[in-house]
């Protein structure tokens, strides 16, 4: 049994080719036609410290030598500043760190894509013009679906907005990847490769959040985003509109990703900082606390990689870029390629869930999932409402804080905001991917591989369960022994209890039977 993993454990892969694995950059580099797009180019990006950013600021530092600047817009958080925040990030162990030559290359700006003119001082937006900045990814966005729909668009549209702007001055800017999602057009069954025009100018909607106070546009919201489940893919939807309008200045690749989860090689397998997703539900189920969840066990999972994303994200930037002032867009997704279904995902994750348990496990990994909104509130009520009120009501018998209603209310809340992609399923085309692929040298296929036909998601998910064990977990491997010994205990406890509730339940059938027959009689 694997147990004693290292924290940089060598790169095993999870493709259905990874014997050759990935070559050494110095020299693949030097025929690398992308590595070469990017020899002697500044860059912009904005979302560095994001789960997504962050993975693709160190593919471009690791698989790039010749780039020569990352200029990178972030926000002072937490009282740390933005230069203290990108030395954080670049001193990440996972990534095996950033030698000092690669760090000086890049280069921290203070600024908030939530405000006006990315809230930049007059003097880093000058030193950002002088740069010769040819190429941007603008991936920082608001992520939350509960996000109020002034926020979102202020965010997501006006950030967006003032990224153009601001590449409009640069006077070499080559091609802007704007990273959004596939499901910016979720109100849709099937979504080609193409901007779907608004109703109303993006620009309209997003002087309207600027003047309109939170309370006016969020009662506006049910008739202003229609069909759209939320504020999040509804902004996202609006901002594509935006850069529709506004391109020709300079070629523009609009990349829509689907569901980004953890990495598949790099920095190490199983990689991941983020929470969202299918993951954070997944996490909640290893630990025992998510017990069943609204879901169409047969429909597909649209999952991808978070380090293919970003090395598809890279690719589309050197593609787009033989498009003079063109807008491209591409849809990556592995459904249509690659597809697994949510019931396949679960088995999965059960499996090496077991393999891999985390040490403070409350119960047995066990996850139900039904399409049937009657029968999904009554398990809610029996596996997560009564078993917290039981919690609560002993905490409150020892004098100890009562928690754990609390905490199943919000895990409902995500759960209930989730339900729509649970239970529908969309046709993602992706003829420009496909097309994008063909034209990829032999090289860069092996440097910034991305092509989702060749992953071999058993494999992925052995690292997959593995990486939210160590990085969301922060557990030490050696104490894998012992929480399997725990978790085989809790599975005893388990089908206890389920016992328990069948007689119980043929207890009360035949009492009522009883008392039925006994009246009739």
């Amino acid at each position: 049994m694997e147990t004693e993993r290292p924290l940089l454990e060598p790169v095993r892969g999870s493709t259905e080719d990874n014997a050759e694995g990935v070559p050494e950059i110095s020299t693949a580099a030097m025929n690398s036609p992308i590595c070469n797009f990017f020899d002697g180019r500044s860059v912009l990006m904005t979302g560095a410290t994001g789960f997504l950013g962050k993975a693709l600021m160190m593919k471009l530092l690791k698989s790039c030598p010749g780039l020569k600047k990352i200029y990178v817009i972030v926000r002072a958080k937490k009282g740390k500043e933005p230069k203290e925040r990108i030395r954080t990030l670049l001193e990440d162990k996972a990534f095996r760190g950033c030698s000092e030559e690669l760090a000086s290359k890049v280069v921290a700006m203070s600024g908030d894509i939530s405000l006006p003119g990315l809230d930049l001082s007059p003097e880093d937006t000058q030193k950002l013009i002088g740069a010769d900045i040819t190429v941007a990814f603008h991936s920082a966005a608001t992520v939350r679906f509960n996000e109020p729909l002034k926020g979102a668009i202020e965010k997501n549209v006006g950030g967006t907005q003032a990224i153009i702007e601001l590449c409009k001055q640069f006077k070499d800017m080559k091609v802007l990847v704007y990273v959004s999602t596939a499901y910016s057009n979720c109100n849709l069954p099937k979504v080609e490769e193409t901007v779907y025009d608004s109703a109303i100018p993006a620009e309209g909607f997003l002087q309207c959040a600027r003047w309109m106070s939170e309370k006016q546009m969020e009662a506006l919201a049910p008739q202003v985003m229609g069909s759209w489940p939320n504020s999040y893919t509804f902004s996202k939807f609006l901002a594509e509109n935006l850069l529709k309008a506004e391109c020709g200045h300079f070629s523009v690749a609009i990349f829509r990703p689907t569901i980004v989860v953890n990495a598949v090689k790099e920095p190490v397998p199983g990689w991941t900082n983020s929470f969202n997703g299918p993951t954070g539900v997944t996490l909640a189920s290893g630990v025992g606390l998510v017990r069943t969840i609204c879901c169409d066990e047969d429909l597909v999972v649209d999952i991808v990689p978070v380090d293919w994303v970003v090395n598809a994200a890279i690719t589309s930037a050197w593609d787009a870029s033989h498009k003079e002032k063109d807008i491209s867009i591409y849809n990556y997704s592995s459904g249509s390629v690659n597809p697994i279904t949510w019931k396949e995902y679960v088995l999965h994750c059960e499996e090496f869930g077991h393999k891999y348990p985390p040490g403070n496990a409350l119960w047995y990994y066990s996850l139900t999932m039904t399409k049937k909104k009657w029968l999904y509130y009554l398990l809610r009520l029996l596996l997560h409402i009564w078993p917290a009120l039981l919690v609560d009501f002993t905490c409150s018998l020892l004098g100890k804080p009562k928690r754990m209603l609390h905490i199943y209310e919000k895990v409902d809340e995500f759960a209930d905001l989730s339900s729509f992609f649970t239970m529908n399923q969309w046709k993602f085309s992706d003829q420009n991917v496909q097309s994008m692929l063909s034209r990829v040298s032999a090289e860069d296929s092996k440097i910034f591989p991305c092509n989702i036909q060749q992953l071999n998601w058993k494999n992925y998910f052995n690292d997959y369960m593995y990486g939210i064990r160590q990085f969301l977990l922060k557990e030490d491997p050696k104490t894998i022994p012992a929480s399997i010994i725990r978790v085989r205990r809790l599975k005893v406890l388990h089908r206890g209890v389920q016992v328990a509730l069948f007689i119980f339940l043929i207890f009360i059938t035949y009492t009522m039977v009883s008392s039925i027959y006994f009246i009739f009689k």
